[in-house]
This record gives C-alpha cells, structure tokens and sequence, in this order.
C-alpha cells in the first residue's frame, strides 16, 4: 500500500474538493527538480481530465530562492510573479483585474506611482482567478520552496492562508513543495501530499546499482563475492533515507575508493565513517580541503556566494571569471592596466589550456562543491542570429559536465565565444546554505583574512574579457550584457563615488565609446541597452552613461 496520495487522481478530479497538493522532503531529496519535471510533463489530456474538461489550463510557477533577493524570497514576489504571468497569458484581463485609481494615475505623467502593497497584489489576483473562471479557464499554481521564504512563523503562516484562500475557488489547484518543518505539517494534515523520502527509494537504489555495475571493478567483487556486494548497495540505499543528494556524493567517493584499490570491506568501513546527514558530510568534506589549497578555495567559494542585491545580474558565474582566480588581489585589473592582455579571446589553444587549468583547480580546491557545466540553452538571448544554428548544434549537450569528452564542441568551432557557455554553479543549493552558515563563514573569512570581496574580484574579471573582446573585434552581441553588469556594479550606493568606480570608469570609457562606434542593434533586455539604442541619434558619450547610471564620481571628476 502506497504511504503516499496519487497525484493524477487529485489533480483530474472535478469533485475534490482539497485543492492543494503539499510535497514534502529532507534538503537534497529531489523536491525542485521534481516540481520542475510536474511543470513541464503534466499535461491536460493525459492528467487534467474531467477537472479541465472542455477548459483550457494557464500554469503559473514561482521558485523560492533563500540566498536571492527580495522578490525571489518573499510574498510580495510570489504574488507579483503569478500575477505577471497570468495576465502574460491572458493580457484582456488586465483593465478589468487593476485597480481604477492605479490605472487612470498610470495615465499622468505627472503622478509617481506607489508600489504595489500585498493587499493590492492579493486582490488582483483574486479578481483576476475570478476573471478567468468566467471564460473557462483553469489555473494550476507550482510554488516551490515554502521553506526557503524570509521571515517568522507568523509571515509563513500568513503564506500558508494565501494559499488556501486561492485554492477556494474551483478553477484553481496548488502544487505546493518545501521541507517538512511543523508549521508547514501542521497546516497541511488534511490535504493529499508526498514525502519523497517514501516515494524515492527504489529510484535510488537503481542509482546506486547502476553506478556500481559500470565499474568493472565493482563487477569483480561481485563475481568473488557476490552477497557482500550486494548488501553494500542495500547499505548505500538504506543509509540515505531518501536524499538523492547524499547517494550521489557518496557513490562519487565510494567508487573512487574502488577506483584506488579498495575492497568490500574496506569500502564498507568507509560508508560506516560518512556522516548520514548532510551538514555533517559537508563538513567532512570542506575539511579535506588541503591547507595548501585552503586560501584559493575560500576565495573561490566567497565568489560564488556573491549575490547582487542592488540590481538584477543576468549573469551567471562563469568559468572564465573564475579563470582570473591567481591574481595576487581582487582588483588586479585596476591595478595593472595591462593585464588584460594575459587572455586572448583568438587564441585557440591559450584559452582551452586556460579553461582546462580553471576546472582542475575548482575540482582540486573546492572538492566538488561547485561543478561546471556547458549551458548553451540558457545563452540564446546574448548572442546575434548568426550564431543560433551554431547553437543548436551543441544543445544536446547542455547541462553537460565541463570535460575532455566536450571540449572539441567548445574549442572547435568558428569562434570561441561557446567558452562564456560555462558556468559555475554549487551542486545543490544545500551547498550555499551549508557555506552561508555562520560558523563556515567566519572559517572561510579566516583564510582570507577578512571577507574576500568578490565584487571587486568578478567586475575586474568583466572588465579584463571586455576589453579583450574588443581588442580582437568579436563579441559585439554579448559584450553589452557583460558591460552592463561592470556599470551597474560600479553604481551601487558604496561605490557610486567611490576611487574604484572612477578608475574602472576611466578605463572603460574608450572601450565603451569605440564599442558603439559599430552600430547595431540591442535587444537582448540588458541595463544600458535603452542608451546604447539611441546612442547615435542623441549623439551620446560614455559621460551620458554614467549621468544615467548615477556614478557620481566618475561625473564630478570629468566636470571638475
């Protein structure tokens, strides 16, 4: 007998009347990436029927982010995103679900709009649910990471009755995920729901069984001993209570203590010794970190744990950032104008050996706590429709670790603009809260002898792949992105009028104005495409963009 409620059941019925779903689950057991499967797999004929029978169905999806900013963590985001989309997919509804006061003001130049409380959020969307059940319509929320929102138990609670007002109406029903913490347990006892952790256990021992089988070795002890082994993958699968995030870590170590020699018993002491809970083999892990290595590691690792909060980077970290990581200071580029000279975005084989060194010394330092991967799909808005069929070409091999097997698809083809493709990103996001706590923060500041200012390290590293873009003339469609990042770093409330922001200015200003010079077209979304865009006709300079941005000090030293 299933521990667990079908969902297909739940989420077809037309009399059901609980029209939420809550699926709950330890960190790392899988909760996102099955709600991200459900959001692209479920679909109206096969899993909706009768509840939108002779209906069509509109999706809304909001993916909590601890470690983000305010609108990826709270209500107020949760209610502006599903709004937004809604109203995305249904724009007729727009004057009849705003308010009359906030339309007609919208209409005068001359009134500042205020923001949008969540009373006003709330309500609209209440009217715009109401709107859409008279054509018809229904609705199928997927909020993701309850857990993950910033605030007390009283504020969570205040999200958990959000919930169940929407989920009054008959044209809606909540996919809802987060760990399984009281309030949440509590507040949801009466709806159908999943813990993974009863669902995902022969998944993971197929996991850990088929890992095992494709290493020859492995297949030699279990030719000479054949219980033994197989107890030892019962013993993987039983100790991991479900967390699929805690098999695949200690798969990686068991099977590199075959790959060096070591037996069933040996391999047996080994998972007695790693810790069951995730914390704790985090712990274990960062401990391995040789002292030689412990300095880089921590710097890497305070990199990756920047986040901007001032503004929205569309950037993701990349691997060609992180190649900067032995220069002896964090603003290396300022410090020595030429040192953008040390990578050439023409030279084939520098910048593969550049690359290759960069993920060996991520791998070695970091201990696989951060991975990097080829991400082509997620780049098609940077790039100009030249180089789309070239793109597609190399989808199949997206999300693919960075690896000797890859790198002719990286390094071969007509230019090498394919290497900003590879990102760097934690393994999971249990990685960054392990790192974030205040115990390995203070430990990681320790190395580096006070907190690593990793801004300053990632806008001199922007900086250095600018400009050398421009010296050799490609990258007209993504060096805006990447220009746009280093201005609006340099505008932040610290550094506005700070010394640094002037000098970074200063060196840009040349690159930027001869960068423009070109002509052309901007659309992909960036901060500063709006200037770039009327460059020309208002006769701009680089000094019209650091009057838009604000950058007080740039300004006030080229006027005085």
């Amino acid at each position: 007998m299933h521990r667990w409620d079908d969902l297909v059941p739940w989420l077809s019925s037309n009399t059901e009347t609980r029209r939420i779903y809550w699926i709950s689950g330890k960190p790392g057991s899988g909760k996102s990436t099955l709600m991200q499967f459900l959001g692209e797999r479920l679909d109206v004929q096969e899993h909706m029927l009768p509840w939108a029978e002779r209906c069509s169905v509109i999706r809304a999806f909001y993916f909590s982010w601890s470690p983000g900013n305010v609108l990826q963590k709270s209500l107020e985001g949760l209610l502006r995103s599903l709004l937004l989309q809604i109203l995305k997919q249904k724009p007729d509804l727009i004057s009849d679900v705003i308010d009359d006061t906030r339309w007609s003001a919208a209409h005068l130049s001359s009134i500042t709009l205020a923001d949008w409380n969540n009373l006003e959020l709330f309500s609209s969307l209440q009217r715009c649910i109401l709107g859409l059940r008279k054509l018809f319509i229904r609705v199928l929320f997927f909020v993701d990471g309850l857990d993950e929102f910033d605030g007390t138990d009283e504020m969570r609670q205040e999200l958990v009755g959000i919930f169940k007002r929407l989920a009054c109406t008959g044209n809606v029903k909540i996919l809802l995920s987060g760990r399984p913490w009281n309030i949440f347990q509590d507040s949801f006892s009466d709806v159908p729901k999943i813990r993974l952790e009863d669902l995902t256990r022969d998944d993971i021992n197929l996991y850990v069984r088929a890992k095992f089988l494709n290493n020859p070795r492995f297949q030699y002890l279990l030719r000479c001993d054949q219980k033994a082994a197989e107890a030892l993958v019962f013993a993987v699968t039983d100790k991991a209570e479900g967390v699929f995030l805690w098999v695949r870590l200690v798969v990686r170590d068991l099977l590199k203590g075959i790959r060096d020699g070591d037996g069933i018993h040996t391999l047996y002491r080994k998972l007695e010794e790693i810790p069951a809970d995730l914390n704790d083999y985090f712990k274990r892990l960062f401990s391995s970190i040789s002292p030689h290595h412990m300095r880089e590691a921590s710097m890497i690792l305070q990199v990756a744990l920047h986040e901007e909060h001032d503004f929205i980077s569309r950037h993701p970290l990349r691997l060609l950032d992180l190649s900067f990581t032995d220069e002896s200071s964090p603003d290396f580029a300022l410090a020595d104008p030429f040192n953008h000279r040390k990578i050439s975005m023409n030279d084939r084989e520098g910048l593969r050996f550049r690359l290759d060194s960069t993920v060996r010394r991520l791998n070695s330092r970091c201990m696989g706590l951060l991975e990097c991967t080829y991400n082509p799909d997620n780049f098609f808005d940077l790039f100009c429709e030249e180089f789309t069929d070239e793109l597609e070409d190399t989808l199949h091999y997206q999300g693919l670790k960075f690896e000797p097997s890859i790198y002719s698809e990286i390094f071969d083809g007509p230019d090498l603009l394919r290497s900003f493709m590879l990102t760097v990103d934690f393994l999971h996001r249990c990685c960054r809260d392990f790192l974030l706590s205040p115990d390995i923060q203070s430990l990681l500041h320790q190395y580096t002898e006070g907190q690593y200012d990793a801004r300053m390290f990632i806008v001199n590293a922007r900086i250095s792949q600018f400009l050398a873009l421009q010296k050799v003339g490609c990258g007209r469609s993504i060096s805006p992105g990447i220009a746009s990042y280093i201005i609006s770093a340099l505008s932040v409330p610290e550094w506005k009028e700070a010394a640094v922001s002037i000098r970074a200015a200063r060196m840009l200003q040349p690159a930027i104005e001869a960068f423009t010079c070109y002509g052309g077209t901007y659309s992909a979304g960036w901060y500063i495409d709006s200037v770039l865009a009327s460059w020309h006709e208002e006769k701009s300079n680089f000094l019209t963009l650091a009057i838009d941005f604000d950058m007080r000090g740039y300004c006030m030293a080229y006027l005085t």
